[in-house]
């Protein structure tokens, strides 16, 4: 059982070895290219700030949607009140209607 797990490891430690080789020659060949260290800060400082601006507009964006949410539940609530109002104007016309006097009573 513990053949298996010392091979994952080994095969672990290789891979991790390989992606920090992989990134290495990734950074060796971005800096060659962007002409300048300077040129690739700047390049990385929007990038940071794009980021942040990205992340502002998420946090906006699910703001919103949590206003939908609460706005199309009162919606909800006020139709379901409105259906009971024709309910309630019938009760109150009942209530205020003037009684209809005993048969045959005199006035």
């Amino acid at each position: 059982m513990s053949e298996p797990i010392s091979m994952a490891k080994a095969f672990l430690g290789e891979r991790i070895q390989a992606n920090m080789s992989d990134v290495n020659t990734f950074l060796q060949h971005t800096i060659s290219k962007s002409g300048s260290v300077e040129t690739m800060v700047r390049t990385i400082r929007q990038f940071n700030g794009e980021e942040s601006v990205i992340a502002s507009t998420s946090q906006a964006l699910k703001n919103m949607q949590d206003n939908l949410a609460r706005m199309q539940h009162q919606s909800d609530k006020m139709l379901e009140s409105l259906q009971n109002v024709p309910a309630i104007r019938r009760s109150l016309e009942a209530c205020t209607a003037p009684a209809a006097g005993p048969a045959g009573s005199a006035s």
